[in-house]
């Protein structure tokens, strides 16, 4: 992973640049046998001595510009990571330039949520699904957005052409958009 640049911000952090990443502070996962405890104990398990297993996300605020992309501000789109995998919100122009300065790759990048369809949170899509193609992904990619959100990307991947992986489409009605993608948290 390549920082080289970026300043880190925790929750106490103020507002946040363009490309800066946001690293969550720990949050205890309680001891909880019934549901499976991260601690091994198996459901119906007595108590045991387990204080929580620690977990940590990552968000990089990889665009902040609105309508026009600036030389330090691309369009909105903003990555999060967590135990390896990515998820990225929105995907405005420039985002794929972002993604890569941070050195966080592409490849385990699983899910592309997009909240609605002007064009700075979507004009990325065609050059990022290329990039994601091009880093060896075959495995199924998953884009969320509101109801049409399959016909808007296949009419901006027209001359995106064939990519190694299937998109997988999830298509939900603008008002459970925000609850869908806090249940992915």
């Amino acid at each position: 992973m390549s920082d080289e640049g970026l300043t880190h911000y925790n929750n106490e952090g103020s507002e946040a640049p363009r490309g800066v990443v946001l690293t969550a502070l720990p949050s205890k996962q309680p001891h909880a046998p019934a549901l499976g405890c991260p601690c091994g104990a198996s459901k119906g398990g007595g108590e045991t001595n387990c204080k929580g297993r620690e977990k940590m996300f990552d968000i990089a605020l990889v665009g902040s510009g609105g309508m026009m992309p600036l030389h330090n501000r691309f369009l909105s789109s903003a990555l999060l990571r967590f135990e390896g995998r990515m998820l990225l919100i929105d995907c405005g122009e420039g985002a794929q330039v972002s993604i890569k300065q941070i050195g966080w790759g592409f490849k385990t990048i699983d899910c592309i949520c997009l909240t609605h369809f002007h064009a700075d949170h979507v004009t990325g899509l065609p050059g990022l699904l290329l990039s994601i193609g091009h880093s060896g992904r075959e495995e199924p990619l998953t884009i969320i957005g509101p109801i049409g959100v399959a016909h808007i990307v296949k009419s901006l991947c027209v001359v995106v052409g064939e990519l190694p992986f299937d998109i997988e489409f999830v298509e939900i009605p603008k008002e459970g958009l925000a609850c869908f993608l806090v249940s992915l948290l």
